[in-house]
């Protein structure tokens, strides 16, 4: 017996793919937050999407992002990552989430989950 596949997903818009081709998106982006500078707006447009107006909703300038742990990541991205992707631990979002643990260095790694553990202690 034959059965035919079909993709579940081809026609589906995943969560923060709803945006205006990528380029027009990270203009967008660049205007509304442009401190975020050339590199770091295009990452996060990756990374989060249309999601990104949300996590940035309330965020005017670079202070409202929180503090800097090295390789563009703030606190503002750290803590969406554990409420809304699911990272746990330190190595959730530096190595399995946004993979920015490998541009840091080993102190500002270090940092990181300092303030990632005392800011959720387990």
């Amino acid at each position: 017996m034959r059965r035919e596949v079909r993709s579940a997903t081809r026609a589906r818009v995943f969560p923060g793919g709803a945006i205006p081709p990528f380029a027009r998106f990270v203009e967008e982006v660049r205007a509304r937050w442009p401190f975020l500078g050339e590199a770091r707006a295009a990452r996060m447009a990756h990374a989060y999407g249309a999601e990104l107006t949300t996590m940035l909703a309330h965020v005017e300038a670079e202070r409202d992002m929180g503090a800097a742990f090295g390789a563009g990541l703030t606190g503002i991205e750290a803590r969406w990552m554990r409420d809304r992707e699911w990272a746990r631990a330190p190595e959730d979002a530096l190595e399995r989430r946004s993979k920015l643990g490998l541009h840091m260095t080993e102190g500002e790694r270090a940092a990181f989950a300092n303030w990632w553990n005392t800011t959720w202690p387990v």
